[in-house]
């Protein structure tokens, strides 16, 4: 099995170190990295790198631009600001709003999370503090100061509205690496007047490379990895 670079769609309900696993016990190649890691609830496109020649350029890959499209839940906030979290509060502002009323209140404050950017890494997120991952100290009840660290979001876009006592907002997100859309529907919802989780979390794409090229979790066999892989940095 020839050493090289990999996409994998990754489905949601399995984390990304368990698709590092499977590539590994696959192929045989024991040094294998990805290129950015998917929450355990989130899909999509996984860069994997195989082999120490490989696995040194991967940074080329966490340094691309990603699209993110996402579901958030206005109304209901969770600790780990996704949909498997445990509810810390709720709010009925939206509850019983128009498409329009959500998608004009939306809109009037998207301008404040497009160009550069300060973000603080959740909570549940596996930013290392002092080489501990930060969702480890968050299961033991510590809390831990962060960091704010520089984002640039290049385009935030509604895609669709559904009304209810929790309406959900579709929206697709272009942004740089580094950005934790988790917390983006936090600060959006902060910024319309509620609060916010995300139910649904999908990557798109890596700068040029997309789902639509990437190799399906359940297609994974050796001959499958070998077809795909590829060998070119970005």
């Amino acid at each position: 099995m020839p050493d090289g670079f990999l996409l994998v769609d990754k489905p949601p309900g399995i984390s990304s170190f368990r698709v590092v696993g499977r590539v590994r016990a696959l192929t045989g190649i024991k040094r294998v990295g990805h290129a950015g890691t998917l929450d355990p609830f989130a899909s999509g496109l996984l860069i994997l790198a195989m082999g120490r020649n490989y696995t040194r350029q991967i940074q080329l890959f966490q340094d691309l631009p990603k699209v993110y499209s996402a579901c958030m839940v206005l109304g209901v906030e969770t600790d780990t600001l996704d949909h498997e979290g445990t509810i810390l509060s709720t709010d009925d502002t939206f509850s019983s709003s128009t498409k329009d009323e959500i998608r004009d209140r939306l809109e009037s404050v998207l301008s404040q999370f497009k160009g550069d950017l300060q973000q603080f890494p959740p909570a549940f997120s596996a930013k290392k503090v002092k080489g501990v991952r930060l969702y480890k100290l968050a299961r033991k009840g510590i809390e831990t100061e962060v960091k704010s660290h520089a984002i640039h979001i290049y385009e935030l876009r509604i895609d669709q509205i559904i009304v209810g006592q929790t309406p959900l907002v579709w929206f697709t997100v272009w942004c740089s690496k580094g950005t934790y859309v988790r917390q983006l529907a936090k600060d959006v919802a902060i910024a319309i007047g509620t609060v916010a989780h995300l139910t649904a979390l999908r990557r798109l794409s890596s700068g040029s490379y997309s789902c639509d090229q990437a190799l399906e979790y359940a297609s994974l066999t050796p001959e499958a990895i070998e077809s795909k892989c590829f060998y070119e940095c970005p």
